[in-house]
């Protein structure tokens, strides 16, 4: 029952928006000081934390690919070693959320892109939780694409979007601005500090 709560944290996040590379690109979201866990415990046993790509295949079983793994050493961690590879294979790859809102102009329906997860787990090999970025109204995102692409429009549930994804790793940053309301965008927004936050996952 955790893994499949586990497994739904980026489908639903990707229902609503883009999540889940530490690149140098994408550097600048980046702070692993002060990582704060969520949920309903803190004495937690990790050893390692992975990063992955989870997706329904064509017979609708859940795969996954990882694409990378550090080790938690005395209980401290530094995400920015995540390092992952240039290219997804395509059988983890999807068409992009967006391309299914008729609000918005997708320049490339031929995109496919693939969002990881990360997540951590203790000495049994059992997740126990999901690191975040994100600041008070805002997350953060890491979002591979097969080529260049951009999307733009608001969509039919009021969201601005103005983003501009180049072939490889990319950030996406969604959340609520003055002027425009929720927004999702490639822009790192202005003065908006990101933290990683772990979130405790406690379902026996």
């Amino acid at each position: 029952m955790k893994r499949l709560v586990l497994m739904m944290i980026p489908a639903l996040i990707c229902g609503m928006m883009f999540v889940g590379c530490v690149s140098d690109r994408v550097q600048a979201a980046e702070e692993e000081e002060g990582v704060s866990p969520f949920g309903c415990s803190e004495e937690i046993d990790n050893v390692a934390v992975k990063a992955k790509i989870m997706k329904f295949n064509e017979e609708e079983f859940w795969v996954e690919y990882e694409l990378a793994s550090i080790e938690i050493v005395n209980g401290k961690i530094e995400l920015s070693e995540l390092n992952f590879p240039e290219t997804v294979p395509d059988e983890y790859l999807r068409p992009p959320t967006e391309s299914y809102d008729l609000g918005l102009i997708l320049c490339d329906i031929k995109t496919k892109i693939a969002i990881p997860s990360i997540y951590a787990y203790n000495r049994a090999g059992t997740y126990n939780g999901a690191y975040e970025l994100y600041s008070d109204n805002w997350t953060a995102h890491y979002i591979y694409a097969d080529r260049s692409y951009t999307v733009k429009g608001k969509s039919i549930h009021g969201t601005v979007y103005d983003c501009l994804y180049e072939k490889g790793w990319n950030m996406m940053y969604y959340g609520l601005s003055d002027e425009n309301g929720w927004i999702c965008t490639t822009q790192k927004p202005l003065n908006v500090d990101f933290k990683w936050h772990y979130i405790v996952i406690c379902i026996d």
